[in-house]
């Protein structure tokens, strides 16, 4: 009966707007704007989670609200709309919704509680169904919120929340990295030059320490394996402060550092206190922490890498090194974090983390999608715009595709060079966006006679950056491929493009040939190298680097004992001054894998974040030089492995062949695009939705 009563109102309040086009100049900017409170937004943040596991009910929602919020093309067919499956209402558009019934909420609050998820003919069932008939009928058909949701019917937008005593969402965001930066841009990396690195330990400590009695401190991790957080956390929580924590499953059973922390925090779990073992689809990745105060001030700790000692500690791996020998190569894995200090983005993060620690979602199948959040900052008078932070998560990020919905709408809808830092970058479809704005680039600068510089500046781990998968690998105008001499025409077990955290090296003992060779049959880039003098598409390839070559493992000796060091360059960030953009505080490297798991996802725009972001790069980047560039480490590799003329026209052979079966079976070959993809995230699609995300 619900679904039925859900088309027919849909069709008919769809119909009535379009008697009166009038109306839709009448709407303001079209954006969807929320001013709440903190504990407002918790409420319906929380209520829409159970909405959307609610099968009945979110199904009404869905075939009520979704014709509206995908705006369909005025020359479709009306009585014909889109499955609501394909386009699903997300989290923050139910959000939106239950923000503009606000009396119902407790109406709906009830219907949940009484009234099962499955279609069981109970009689008791359907007489409570039955109560609610003329409530849903009244609430779905009013005229107010059916306009309102339509008026920002764009999927594409985030809701945009306001706190409406400030009319701000946050009121700061505080920068931290591990390692020095540069103080200004343009200088080399100078002593004079460098702002000392942050102790980020001790900025984790410090925020839960700030939690008073009443307040709510909510955190998730991949890894944790620093005792003195822990204990941190226990003291909270015996002064009155409820704890709500998730670490990875996997991690805790194998690694003891961490199995420990876990152990030691499950000791005091009580009602006030749940802390949970997440068994998660992929990787529970997520690095954050959401201090809700009542009585204080909440803040979002937002970091790309783990309360471990090699992620966050200062004295890196070898910390039972006395400082007086400790070797210069212990550090700790490059990272960064940012803490927002704000009510909202607390809940915002809070509510997310309760999705996989209290209501133990897991996986695609479970997590609804989400949409994302836009939280206003204050006015940057200089730079005459208002900063924000866009706020999404996953699994089911944006409106199911984290690279389609957001990181692909912050490429494009940036301008000039980027800056970058990866842990890995395997992402096919986020390079062909890259290339094609750098082509972009280079072809407006020519136009206007400018000679080229500083197109991008881009850094990746050595052991990612030189795989495969590689998206450096492949800007750099390389490819590796791989074979068995034996048979070379075999095709070998894919290398995993998943970006493990721990980092495992290959099997020993099979004997392959690993061979670099310059990229043939890639459109886009013979399309830019076609741009490019000699001399330029030299300097383009110097630009893209890999990290120190001490950074790989090393291992050392204390008092008998041997020791493992191994730095990683752990940022996962991509950032354009221009548009004075970035990511930072982002947990998800650009893979495609990272949708599976759970992660933290940001798009910042702040001039004094980007700055911040941006000197954390460039100061490894300019500690690497251009002789560690991914081409020049591609020929150091044919090198040293002995590569002959015969081995690199042996595996042109090869490559042939492997794109020849992809297209006999029916797959695409390797540097072929994906057209659906593609489709979603060329420019010329993605132009009418990238301002309303960014500007």
């Amino acid at each position: 009966m619900l679904k039925l009563l859900a088309c027919l109102l849909t069709l008919q309040l769809i119909s009535q707007d379009l008697a009166h086009p009038q109306a839709a100049n009448d709407l303001s900017s079209g954006k969807a704007v929320v001013l709440t409170s903190g504990p407002e937004l918790a409420k319906m943040l929380d209520l829409s989670t159970k909405i959307m596991l609610h099968k009945t009910f979110y199904s009404l929602i869905n075939e009520t609200f979704a014709p509206l919020i995908n705006a369909p093309d005025k020359s479709a067919n009306l009585s014909q709309p889109s499955p609501p499956e394909l386009n699903l209402v997300s989290q923050s558009k139910i959000t939106l919704i239950l923000y503009y019934a606000k009396e119902h909420i407790p109406e709906i609050e009830e219907y949940l509680k009484t009234v099962p998820s499955d279609q069981a003919n109970n009689p008791n069932i359907n007489a409570d169904r039955e109560k609610f008939r003329l409530l849903f009928e009244k609430f779905i058909s009013n005229p107010v919120l059916i306009r309102k949701v339509k008026d920002h019917g764009d999927a594409s937008r985030p809701l945009i929340v306001v706190d409406k005593s400030s009319r701000v969402g946050y009121q700061n965001i505080d920068f931290y990295a591990n390692h020095p930066r540069l103080k200004d841009l343009s200088k080399p990396a100078t002593k004079e030059n460098l702002v000392p690195a942050d102790d980020m330990k001790q900025v984790m400590i410090h925020l839960i320490k700030s939690a008073q009695p009443g307040d709510e401190l909510s955190f998730n991790f991949y890894d944790f394996d620093l005792m003195e957080i822990a204990e941190e956390i226990i003291s909270a929580n015996q002064r009155g402060v409820k704890i709500t924590g998730g670490i990875d499953n996997g991690v805790i059973e194998g690694k003891e550092g961490t199995r420990l922390v876990y152990q030691r925090l499950k000791q005091f779990e009580s009602s006030n206190f749940t802390i949970e073992a997440v068994k998660s689809v992929g990787l529970n990745h997520q690095k954050m922490i959401a201090l809700v105060s009542k009585n204080g001030i909440s803040k979002t700790l937002l970091s790309s890498g783990n309360p471990t000692q090699s992620c966050i500690g200062k004295e890196g791996d070898l910390k039972d090194f006395p400082v007086s020998n400790r070797p210069k190569e212990s550090i700790p894995n490059p990272n960064h974090m940012i803490v927002v200090t704000g009510d909202l983005p607390a809940r915002i993060a809070a509510a997310d983390i309760n999705k996989t620690v209290v209501y133990k979602l897991r996986g695609q199948k479970e997590y609804p999608i989400g949409g994302a959040f836009q939280v206003l900052g204050s006015w940057d008078s200089e730079n005459k715009m208002r900063d924000y932070m866009i706020m999404a998560f996953s699994p089911n990020g944006g409106r199911g595709d984290i690279n389609r919905d957001i990181y692909s709408q912050f490429i494009n809808y940036s301008k000039g060079p980027f800056i970058g830092g990866f842990f890995s970058f395997s992402s096919p479809e986020l390079s062909d966006l890259i290339l094609k704005k750098i082509i972009e680039e280079v072809r407006g600068q020519k136009a206007k006679g400018l000679q080229l510089q500083n197109l991008s500046q881009l850094i990746g781990d050595t052991r990612f950056a030189m795989r495969d998968f590689s998206v450096l690998l492949r800007l750099s105008g390389k490819r590796l491929i791989e074979f068995d001499p034996k048979d070379p025409f075999k095709v070998p077990a894919q290398q995993n493009p998943e970006d493990p955290e721990e980092f495992v090296p290959e099997p020993k003992n099979v004997q392959t040939k690993k061979v670099f060779i310059d990229s043939p049959n890639d459109p886009l880039l013979d399309e830019l190298k076609s741009l490019l003098t000699a001399s330029e598409w030299r300097s383009w390839q110097e630009s893209i680097r890999i990290t120190p070559e001490w950074f790989s493992e090393k291992h050392f000796e204390l008092n008998g004992m041997k020791y493992k060091n191994e730095v990683k360059f752990h940022h996962k960030v991509l950032i354009n001054l221009f548009q004075k953009l970035s990511n930072a505080g982002s947990s998800i490297n650009f893979s495609n894998a990272g949708e599976s798991n759970q992660e933290q996802i940001t798009a910042i725009r702040s001039q004094k974040i980007s700055n911040q972001l941006a000197s954390t790069i460039l100061y490894w980047y300019q500690r690497s030089g251009k002789l560690r560039s991914v081409s020049q480490e591609a020929t150091r590799r044919n090198i040293k492995n002995k590569i002959t003329a015969e081995d690199v026209k042996l595996a042109y052979e090869v490559l042939k062949f492997r794109d020849e079966a992809k297209k006999k079976s029916g797959l695409a070959p390797i540097l072929t695009e994906d057209k659906k993809m593609q489709d979603q995230l060329s420019p010329a699609s993605a132009a009418g939705t990238c301002p309303a995300v960014f500007k």
